[in-house]
Protein backbone atom coordinates (compact mmCIF):
# COMPACT_ATOMS: atom_id res chain seq x y z
CA UNK A 1 0.00 0.00 0.00
CA UNK A 2 1.53 3.35 -0.95
CA UNK A 3 0.04 6.19 0.70
CA UNK A 4 2.68 9.15 -0.36
CA UNK A 5 0.27 10.34 -3.07
CA UNK A 6 -1.98 11.35 0.40
CA UNK A 7 -1.74 14.76 1.34
CA UNK A 8 -0.57 14.90 5.65
CA UNK A 9 -4.70 16.25 6.15
CA UNK A 10 -6.63 13.47 4.56
CA UNK A 11 -3.32 10.92 5.94
CA UNK A 12 -4.56 11.80 9.67
CA UNK A 13 -8.45 11.83 8.25
CA UNK A 14 -7.66 8.44 7.08
CA UNK A 15 -5.87 6.97 10.33
CA UNK A 16 -8.40 8.60 12.64
CA UNK A 17 -11.32 7.20 10.25
CA UNK A 18 -9.57 3.42 10.20
CA UNK A 19 -9.22 3.91 14.26
CA UNK A 20 -12.82 4.36 14.57
CA UNK A 21 -13.53 1.93 12.05
CA UNK A 22 -11.32 -0.77 13.84
CA UNK A 23 -12.89 0.38 17.53
CA UNK A 24 -16.32 -0.62 15.78
CA UNK A 25 -15.58 -4.05 14.28
CA UNK A 26 -13.72 -5.00 17.58
CA UNK A 27 -16.86 -4.21 19.66
CA UNK A 28 -19.01 -6.00 16.85
CA UNK A 29 -16.69 -8.97 17.08
CA UNK A 30 -17.38 -9.57 20.73
CA UNK A 31 -21.18 -9.06 20.22
CA UNK A 32 -21.25 -11.80 17.82
CA UNK A 33 -18.64 -13.86 20.16
CA UNK A 34 -21.66 -13.45 22.57
CA UNK A 35 -24.22 -14.59 20.53
CA UNK A 36 -21.92 -17.53 18.88
CA UNK A 37 -21.22 -18.93 22.97
CA UNK A 38 -24.65 -18.52 23.88
CA UNK A 39 -25.80 -20.59 21.00
CA UNK A 40 -22.70 -22.72 21.57
CA UNK A 41 -22.06 -22.65 17.96
CA UNK A 42 -18.49 -23.58 18.40
CA UNK A 43 -19.36 -27.36 18.76
CA UNK A 44 -20.41 -27.44 15.43
CA UNK A 45 -17.03 -26.82 14.36
CA UNK A 46 -15.49 -28.99 16.58
CA UNK A 47 -14.05 -26.88 19.63
CA UNK A 48 -15.03 -27.54 23.51
CA UNK A 49 -14.97 -24.03 24.17
CA UNK A 50 -15.14 -20.78 22.95
CA UNK A 51 -11.25 -19.67 23.84
CA UNK A 52 -10.48 -22.35 21.77
CA UNK A 53 -12.66 -21.71 18.78
CA UNK A 54 -11.07 -18.02 18.69
CA UNK A 55 -7.72 -18.98 19.42
CA UNK A 56 -7.55 -21.50 16.62
CA UNK A 57 -10.40 -20.73 14.29
CA UNK A 58 -10.53 -16.89 14.00
CA UNK A 59 -6.06 -16.87 15.07
CA UNK A 60 -5.92 -14.45 17.47
CA UNK A 61 -3.34 -15.05 20.14
CA UNK A 62 -4.46 -16.59 23.59
CA UNK A 63 -3.64 -13.19 25.31
CA UNK A 64 -6.15 -11.50 22.42
CA UNK A 65 -8.99 -14.24 23.21
CA UNK A 66 -9.32 -13.82 26.31
CA UNK A 67 -9.29 -10.18 26.08
CA UNK A 68 -12.01 -10.42 24.05
CA UNK A 69 -14.17 -13.16 26.43
CA UNK A 70 -13.63 -10.80 29.48
CA UNK A 71 -14.86 -8.18 27.74
CA UNK A 72 -17.71 -10.06 26.37
CA UNK A 73 -18.56 -11.20 30.04
CA UNK A 74 -18.57 -7.73 31.04
CA UNK A 75 -21.20 -6.73 27.93
CA UNK A 76 -23.78 -9.54 28.93
CA UNK A 77 -23.66 -7.66 32.53
CA UNK A 78 -23.19 -4.40 31.99
CA UNK A 79 -24.54 -3.56 28.21
CA UNK A 80 -23.60 0.20 28.49
CA UNK A 81 -20.14 -0.60 27.88
CA UNK A 82 -20.52 -1.53 24.73
CA UNK A 83 -21.18 2.59 23.20
CA UNK A 84 -17.71 3.26 25.83
CA UNK A 85 -16.06 0.20 24.33
CA UNK A 86 -16.73 1.17 20.71
CA UNK A 87 -16.27 4.99 21.35
CA UNK A 88 -12.86 3.94 22.80
CA UNK A 89 -13.65 5.59 26.02
CA UNK A 90 -12.56 2.18 27.30
CA UNK A 91 -10.14 -0.50 25.88
CA UNK A 92 -10.12 -3.99 25.97
CA UNK A 93 -6.59 -3.96 28.04
CA UNK A 94 -8.48 -1.64 30.66
CA UNK A 95 -11.50 -3.61 30.44
CA UNK A 96 -9.32 -7.12 31.00
CA UNK A 97 -7.43 -5.31 34.06
CA UNK A 98 -10.53 -4.26 35.84
CA UNK A 99 -12.33 -8.28 35.34
CA UNK A 100 -9.68 -9.49 37.22
CA UNK A 101 -9.48 -7.56 39.96
CA UNK A 102 -13.00 -7.72 40.56
CA UNK A 103 -12.77 -11.82 39.94
CA UNK A 104 -9.80 -11.49 42.94
CA UNK A 105 -11.32 -9.22 45.07
CA UNK A 106 -14.48 -11.13 44.66
CA UNK A 107 -16.33 -8.09 43.80
CA UNK A 108 -19.99 -9.05 42.42
CA UNK A 109 -21.62 -6.06 42.92
CA UNK A 110 -22.69 -4.39 39.48
CA UNK A 111 -23.33 -0.77 40.47
CA UNK A 112 -19.70 -0.42 42.37
CA UNK A 113 -18.51 -2.64 38.86
CA UNK A 114 -20.06 0.47 36.90
CA UNK A 115 -18.25 3.01 39.06
CA UNK A 116 -14.91 1.81 38.58
CA UNK A 117 -15.35 1.58 34.81
CA UNK A 118 -16.13 5.13 34.88
CA UNK A 119 -13.30 5.65 36.85
CA UNK A 120 -10.64 3.85 34.29
CA UNK A 121 -12.54 5.45 31.04
CA UNK A 122 -9.80 7.70 28.99
CA UNK A 123 -6.98 6.26 30.37
CA UNK A 124 -4.10 4.42 29.99
CA UNK A 125 -2.95 0.94 30.96
CA UNK A 126 -0.46 2.59 33.74
CA UNK A 127 -3.15 4.86 34.53
CA UNK A 128 -5.97 1.69 34.92
CA UNK A 129 -3.53 -0.24 37.00
CA UNK A 130 -2.91 2.76 39.76
CA UNK A 131 -6.63 3.92 40.20
CA UNK A 132 -7.61 0.13 40.53
CA UNK A 133 -5.31 -0.40 42.93
CA UNK A 134 -6.58 2.76 45.22
CA UNK A 135 -10.03 2.33 44.86
CA UNK A 136 -9.75 -1.98 45.10
CA UNK A 137 -6.45 -2.68 46.84
CA UNK A 138 -3.43 -4.11 44.85
CA UNK A 139 -3.76 -6.81 42.52
CA UNK A 140 -1.75 -8.62 40.17
CA UNK A 141 -2.79 -7.14 36.99
CA UNK A 142 0.04 -7.60 34.61
CA UNK A 143 1.90 -10.47 35.88
CA UNK A 144 2.33 -12.78 32.71
CA UNK A 145 3.78 -16.60 33.75
CA UNK A 146 6.61 -17.47 31.82
CA UNK A 147 5.27 -20.98 31.68
CA UNK A 148 1.52 -22.43 32.12
CA UNK A 149 1.11 -22.25 36.24
CA UNK A 150 -1.78 -21.55 38.05
CA UNK A 151 -1.97 -20.34 41.46
CA UNK A 152 -4.87 -21.53 43.69
CA UNK A 153 -5.49 -19.61 47.18
CA UNK A 154 -7.36 -21.37 49.90
CA UNK A 155 -8.93 -21.13 53.18
CA UNK A 156 -9.96 -24.49 55.10
CA UNK A 157 -11.85 -24.05 58.30
CA UNK A 158 -9.81 -26.44 61.18
CA UNK A 159 -12.11 -29.62 60.36
CA UNK A 160 -10.91 -29.22 56.49
CA UNK A 161 -7.48 -28.40 57.76
CA UNK A 162 -7.52 -31.22 60.47
CA UNK A 163 -8.92 -33.90 56.83
CA UNK A 164 -5.57 -32.93 54.79
CA UNK A 165 -3.17 -32.90 57.54
CA UNK A 166 -4.46 -36.41 58.22
CA UNK A 167 -4.12 -36.99 54.38
CA UNK A 168 -0.77 -35.85 54.65
CA UNK A 169 0.33 -37.92 57.46
CA UNK A 170 -0.82 -41.38 55.80
CA UNK A 171 1.48 -40.05 52.64
CA UNK A 172 4.02 -38.96 54.48
CA UNK A 173 6.54 -42.08 54.15
CA UNK A 174 6.28 -41.09 50.24
CA UNK A 175 8.32 -37.79 50.97
CA UNK A 176 5.38 -35.97 48.27
CA UNK A 177 5.18 -32.28 48.56
CA UNK A 178 2.28 -30.70 48.54
CA UNK A 179 1.46 -30.46 44.67
CA UNK A 180 1.99 -34.17 44.56
CA UNK A 181 -0.29 -34.58 47.73
CA UNK A 182 -3.11 -32.23 46.11
CA UNK A 183 -2.67 -34.43 43.10
CA UNK A 184 -3.18 -37.83 44.39
CA UNK A 185 -6.19 -36.39 45.99
CA UNK A 186 -7.65 -35.48 42.81
CA UNK A 187 -6.92 -38.84 41.35
CA UNK A 188 -8.79 -40.38 43.73
CA UNK A 189 -11.53 -37.99 43.85
CA UNK A 190 -11.76 -38.15 40.04
CA UNK A 191 -12.18 -42.40 40.44
CA UNK A 192 -14.13 -42.13 43.09
CA UNK A 193 -16.93 -39.22 41.26
CA UNK A 194 -16.40 -41.08 37.70
CA UNK A 195 -17.68 -44.68 39.54
CA UNK A 196 -20.64 -42.25 41.07
CA UNK A 197 -21.75 -40.82 38.03
CA UNK A 198 -21.15 -43.44 35.54
CA UNK A 199 -21.25 -46.38 37.04
CA UNK A 200 -17.95 -47.88 36.45
CA UNK A 201 -17.84 -50.26 39.31
CA UNK A 202 -21.40 -51.15 39.15
CA UNK A 203 -22.16 -54.92 38.61
CA UNK A 204 -25.92 -54.54 39.49
CA UNK A 205 -28.46 -54.56 36.67
CA UNK A 206 -31.04 -52.54 38.11
CA UNK A 207 -34.81 -51.80 36.26
CA UNK A 208 -37.08 -49.19 36.79
CA UNK A 209 -40.66 -48.50 35.12
CA UNK A 210 -39.86 -45.01 33.99
CA UNK A 211 -38.92 -45.46 30.65
CA UNK A 212 -36.53 -42.65 30.69
CA UNK A 213 -34.66 -43.99 33.41
CA UNK A 214 -31.23 -45.14 32.22
CA UNK A 215 -29.90 -48.90 34.03
CA UNK A 216 -26.80 -48.71 36.02
CA UNK A 217 -25.18 -51.23 33.78
CA UNK A 218 -26.19 -48.84 30.53
CA UNK A 219 -24.65 -46.20 31.93
CA UNK A 220 -21.62 -48.12 32.42
CA UNK A 221 -21.51 -49.58 29.10
CA UNK A 222 -21.94 -46.40 27.14
CA UNK A 223 -19.42 -44.64 29.33
CA UNK A 224 -16.96 -46.96 29.17
CA UNK A 225 -17.35 -46.89 25.12
CA UNK A 226 -16.83 -43.22 24.38
CA UNK A 227 -15.72 -41.59 27.49
CA UNK A 228 -15.39 -38.07 25.63
CA UNK A 229 -17.98 -36.14 23.90
CA UNK A 230 -19.18 -38.18 20.80
CA UNK A 231 -18.83 -34.43 18.99
CA UNK A 232 -16.14 -32.83 20.11
CA UNK A 233 -14.19 -35.17 22.03
CA UNK A 234 -14.03 -32.95 25.33
CA UNK A 235 -14.24 -35.02 28.63
CA UNK A 236 -15.48 -31.73 30.37
CA UNK A 237 -19.40 -32.16 31.87
CA UNK A 238 -20.01 -35.28 29.97
CA UNK A 239 -24.11 -35.98 29.73
CA UNK A 240 -25.52 -39.54 28.72
CA UNK A 241 -27.46 -38.38 25.04
CA UNK A 242 -30.66 -40.00 23.51
CA UNK A 243 -29.27 -39.99 19.77
CA UNK A 244 -32.76 -40.42 19.00
CA UNK A 245 -34.59 -38.32 21.16
CA UNK A 246 -36.87 -39.59 24.09
CA UNK A 247 -39.74 -37.48 22.74
CA UNK A 248 -39.72 -39.29 19.56
CA UNK A 249 -39.93 -42.84 20.74
CA UNK A 250 -35.99 -43.10 21.51
CA UNK A 251 -35.56 -45.65 24.14
CA UNK A 252 -32.64 -45.61 26.82
CA UNK A 253 -30.58 -48.02 25.51
CA UNK A 254 -26.83 -48.40 24.97
CA UNK A 255 -27.31 -48.62 21.03
CA UNK A 256 -29.43 -45.09 21.35
CA UNK A 257 -27.03 -43.33 24.17
CA UNK A 258 -23.92 -41.33 23.75
CA UNK A 259 -21.54 -39.23 25.73
CA UNK A 260 -22.08 -35.83 25.20
CA UNK A 261 -20.15 -32.75 26.96
CA UNK A 262 -23.11 -30.00 28.42
CA UNK A 263 -21.89 -27.43 25.44
CA UNK A 264 -22.48 -30.11 22.78
CA UNK A 265 -25.54 -31.56 24.21
CA UNK A 266 -26.88 -27.78 24.97
CA UNK A 267 -26.36 -27.25 21.09
CA UNK A 268 -27.92 -30.25 20.23
CA UNK A 269 -31.21 -29.30 22.04
CA UNK A 270 -31.09 -25.92 20.32
CA UNK A 271 -30.61 -27.52 16.53
CA UNK A 272 -33.35 -30.04 17.44
CA UNK A 273 -35.83 -26.70 18.28
CA UNK A 274 -34.81 -25.29 15.08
Amino acid sequence: MNLKYLTDKALLQDTKHLAQEYRSITTSLIVHLREINTRRLFTELGYTSLFCYIVQELHFSEASASRRITAMKLLQEIPEIESKLESGELTLTNLGKAANTFKQEGITDTGFKKEILASIENTSSKTCEKTLEDVIGPASLSIQPTERMYSLHLEFCEATYNKFEQIRYLMAHKKRSREEIFNSIFDMAIEELTSKKFKTKSKQITSSSNPRYITANIKKAVYLRDKICQKCGSKNALEFDHIKPFALGGKSTEENLRMLCRNCNQRQRITSRL
